[in-house]
């Protein structure tokens, strides 16, 4: 479903609506939850937690991609992310 729905996909993170035409919002919420690490600063507890597991499953690195206002994201994850993690 994914694959013969990229074009939406892709219209959707352009129109930053987050509504993939045609596919289940169950879906996307899924897609989300699993592949990304993604929510506001009320999420951000369970985001530590959840890094924390895929460090005892023995991730070592993560990459990041920051939106909207990556400077602001870099300080919160310095003074609260990567404390948390130390």
């Amino acid at each position: 479903m994914v694959v013969s729905n990229f074009d939406k996909f892709v219209a959707a993170w352009f129109d930053r609506s987050g509504n993939v035409k045609g596919v289940p919002e169950e879906l996307c919420n899924r897609l989300c939850e699993g592949l990304t690490s993604t929510g506001g600063l009320e999420d951000l507890d369970r985001e530590i937690e959840r890094f924390r597991k895929f460090g005892k499953a023995g991730q070592t690195e993560i990459a990041l991609r920051l939106h909207d206002n990556p400077m602001e994201s870099l300080k919160i994850i310095g003074e609260r992310v990567v404390p948390a993690l130390r």
